[in-house]
């Protein structure tokens, strides 16, 4: 509380015989950002923003509405939020052009109030999670956004914390107060299997918050693998090909053997099974 943090705590409360109940604190209105001006005496303080990118962008009201901008003055009275303004316009252009473009990153955007105190936000646009343009302002809502991600196979595996930060996950509750980042855990672990085997492909990760509200990314393992050819006595023996995770190996010309007609090159499935290689 004194730090300014949200979140929901417990408290146990004990009698002399040893009964115990415990109940749930639950703190609101953390802000990420804060700005005191020595001089005037204004304070100024708004949260992050968090949006999938892709579709329309911000209106001015938007993004006011979704920093939850607040400021007083040295009097400890607020000041109107429609008295609070930009302080660069090219910062509400930047943040717009990614977002209908697509893209995603991290964007900064300040704001100001009449006698020149500043604060600045970051707006984070992800590659999937909540349209938070697309959300009702009078409706309260969580917010949720994560990126695809591409790492070398093999190695250790991804702990949560790990996985969080290489797919930039963020997430804010109802409140738009920061909220904890769960990961399916069986994905994860089918993820950090082929990994520890060396494996390479693309993986679905889902990232949810404590009311359900989800972001499914794709996690994408590469690496090379080494293609060997057994030609079974023929009169060829194509070379052994290092191929990109992804990619496809070219085949070999048809090896020959006397008797023989060559129908193809079959590998092996896990069950056993022998399958035509598909090229």
């Amino acid at each position: 509380k004194t730090q300014g943090k949200a979140g929901e705590f417990e408290l146990t409360y004990s009698d002399a015989k040893g009964n115990k109940v415990t109940v749930t604190v639950t703190l609101v209105g953390e802000y990420d950002a804060i700005t005191e001006n020595p001089d005037t005496g204004e304070m100024i303080k708004g949260k992050h923003i968090i949006s999938k990118t892709g579709g329309d962008g911000f209106s001015k009201k938007q993004l006011k509405e979704l920093s939850m901008v607040k400021a007083v003055d040295k009097d400890g009275m607020e000041i109107p939020t429609e008295d609070l303004s930009f302080a660069e316009e090219e910062q509400i252009a930047a943040i717009n052009a990614a977002k209908t473009a697509g893209k995603t990153g991290d964007f900064p955007l300040t704001f100001r109030t009449p006698d020149n105190t500043t604060v600045t936000i970051t707006v984070f646009l992800r590659d999937e999670g909540t349209d938070a343009a697309k959300e009702r302002q009078d409706d309260p809502f969580s917010v949720i956004g994560a990126n695809h991600a591409t790492q070398p196979t093999k190695g250790e595996p991804f702990t949560e914390e790990q996985i969080i930060d290489l797919c930039q996950a963020k997430g804010k509750d109802k409140n738009l107060d920061n909220a904890k980042i769960l990961v399916d855990e069986s994905q994860l672990a089918v993820i950090n299997k082929a990994k520890k085997d060396g494996k390479t492909g693309v993986f679905d990760l889902t990232f949810s918050l404590s009311d359900g509200n989800k972001a499914t990314v794709k996690v994408t393992l590469t690496g090379d693998h080494r293609v060997s050819f057994d030609p079974d006595g023929g009169d060829y023996q194509p070379e052994t090909q290092t191929v990109k995770g992804g990619d496809c190996a070219e085949a070999p010309r048809d090896p020959a053997k006397e008797g023989y007609v060559f129908e193809g090159w079959y590998y092996t499935e896990e069950d056993g099974n022998e399958v035509k290689w598909d090229f």
